[in-house]
């Protein structure tokens, strides 16, 4: 089977074998087949792919007409972090070419990235091959993408690839790419020159190589990026952010255990649409610990309100979280999005110490806050409130005592409570009046 197989590739993509073409011993066979409880045999010789039931495959294999046809569909595969989901994969081939189709409802990279209506299409001839690929974000209006990977594959083993957009849309904003943008491929990595991105003022540019190797370094030169164009693509961690980006990230061993060391300035970085100030960042990977250190200070009104550093830590199960913020006359309206459905119109100031640990996906907060001039709405009473006082933020509530609760007519009151929550998700608020 490894001969029939070598002969396809020697018959469409020769520079990819040291294989001629000569025809191997005749295979003339259909195959089709359903996969199920698939699970036990994968957790033992490949534990980190896992196939959805149910997935089917069918083709046809003939060596003597050098035909090869493969039809795949999935609910979901899972590939390290990895995920697709709803894959269709239909090639067949010719005299001269193979070719394919290729759909995914989703593509998603560590439950962070996601990638949606994802197409691949094109075909392989002797010596070039092109690809049509396809993608949208969150909100397809917004964010698509469409372009062409043209290949060349050279006797000397390297291909070359060269990327020509039909369009590309971020954000609502139309995008171009360096007409001299070039690309090298070969069994260690790529080279890329000249992959860099521009809209109007903006610029993002990808020069240098991606490899396994920690001598193989990626530079990431950020100009005048607006990050809100990234947020469609965030949508699995909720985020809203905003700011102009500027700076640069420098990433080795991309496909090996990567390094990533940035050094980033956002002007006017903004959190579901507050500005928390003008911010720098400045991060170092240390590939010993596998983790990310993290240091970021954001100036408001010539006063640094907000200074975190800490670290996220990457491991198998569930990556680590360990980092202190330190608030000081913090506007607080940005965060009222964590609260949506139990408070609205959120205001106020805060002041104090914070400590982010547990994992990603279950983070434990605890610190103490003073907010001052805080105000918003109980969504359920629709009655506005203001107050002032110390919070104490235990890790599955904020706890809030003798706080002096005051409403819109005057009144005043007295009360106790708390508002618990799962891991910052889930919050129920409980308040008792004396």
């Amino acid at each position: 089977m490894n001969k029939t197989l070598q002969h396809f590739i020697s018959l469409y993509i020769p520079a990819l074998t040291t294989l001629n073409n000569k025809r191997p011993e005749s295979q003339e066979f259909n195959f089709k087949g359903q996969i199920k409880k698939s699970s036990e045999i994968m957790s033992i010789f490949y534990p980190e792919i896992v196939i959805a039931d149910s997935s089917s495959f069918e083709g046809k294999v003939s060596t003597d007409n050098n035909e090869l046809s493969i039809l795949v569909n999935s609910k979901k595969l899972l590939i390290g972090e990895v995920a697709f989901d709803d894959i269709y994969i239909d090639s067949h081939s010719d005299a001269m070419s193979f070719f394919f189709r290729t759909n995914f409802s989703r593509i998603s990279v560590s439950d962070s990235v996601a990638l949606n209506q994802v197409s691949l299409n094109g075909f392989t001839n002797k010596d070039t091959a092109s690809f049509l690929i396809g993608f949208s974000g969150e909100d397809s209006l917004l964010s698509h993408a469409s372009f062409y990977l043209n290949a060349g594959f050279l006797t000397t083993g390297y291909t070359t690839i060269k990327i020509v957009p039909e369009y590309l849309l971020l954000a609502g904003k139309t995008w171009s790419i360096d007409s001299e943008n070039y690309i090298l491929a070969d069994s260690t990595g790529l080279l890329l020159s000249k992959v860099n991105f521009r809209n109007e003022v903006q610029e993002l540019s990808m020069n240098g190589i991606i490899g396994r190797d920690s001598t193989a370094k990626l530079a990431v030169l950020f100009k005048d990026f607006q990050a809100d164009q990234v947020n469609d693509f965030l949508s699995i961690y909720n985020v809203k952010v905003g700011g102009i980006v500027n700076g640069t990230a420098l990433i080795s061993g991309v496909t090996g255990r990567p390094a990533f060391n940035s050094d980033l300035n956002v002007q006017n970085l903004s959190w579901f649409n507050d500005t928390l100030g003008d911010t720098e960042i400045h991060t170092k990977w240390d590939s010993q610990l596998n983790r990310v250190d993290v240091t970021a200070i954001a100036t408001r009104g010539g006063e640094k309100n907000i200074q975190v550093e800490g670290f996220y830590q990457i491991t198998k199960e569930d990556d680590i979280l360990d980092f202190t913020a330190k608030l000081q006359k913090t506007y607080i309206q940005s965060f009222g999005h964590y609260l949506k459905g139990l408070v609205s119109n959120l205001s106020g100031i805060a002041s104090g110490d914070l400590y982010l640990k547990g994992t990603a996906k279950k983070p434990v907060l605890t610190g103490k806050v003073h907010l001052q001039k805080v105000g918003f709405l109980i969504d359920y009473l629709n009655t506005s409130y203001t107050f002032s006082t110390e919070v104490d933020i235990k890790e599955d509530r904020f706890v809030f005592r003798d706080l002096l609760l005051n409403d819109v007519n005057g009144n005043q009151s007295i009360v106790n409570g708390y508002i618990r929550h799962e891991h910052l998700d889930i919050f129920i608020l409980m308040l008792v009046s004396k």
